[in-house]
């Protein structure tokens, strides 16, 4: 038996990278996906190939089916940063214990949905 990618694209993009094949690579004989580099810079989360078995019968029989690589990579690199800064405010001598001081917000923009931060200082 023998096997092979027929296609390969990754999933939710707009433009497909031209050189998926080269972070994969299929076995022929064995069928074992594995990873040939680094996908910490491909900048996708998953990727979906046709891969096709070939038996060495005569006549040769193929079976061809989709498989779905999900890509989990853990990206920082964006610092955190503090929105509408400087931060500064008056606390009265008056005010009562528990009151609201001041509210900071911070982002990571690491995080595919955007993460915000906020905090009440009292």
């Amino acid at each position: 038996m023998r096997c092979d990618i027929e296609s390969i694209s990754a999933l939710n993009v707009n433009t497909q990278p031209a050189n998926l094949r080269d972070y994969f690579h299929l076995n022929p004989y064995t069928c074992l996906l594995t990873v040939r580099q680094s996908l910490t810079t491909i900048g996708i989360s998953a990727i979906t190939m046709q891969v096709r078995a070939t038996d060495d019968g005569i006549p040769a029989k193929q079976s061809t089916r989709d498989a779905t690589v999900r890509i989990n990579i853990i990206r920082n690199e964006n610092d955190p940063y503090f929105i509408n800064t400087p931060y500064e405010t008056t606390v009265q001598e008056t005010d009562s214990v528990g009151t609201s001081v001041i509210t900071v917000t911070a982002r990571d923009d690491d995080n595919l949905v955007g993460f915000t931060f906020s905090d009440t200082f009292l």
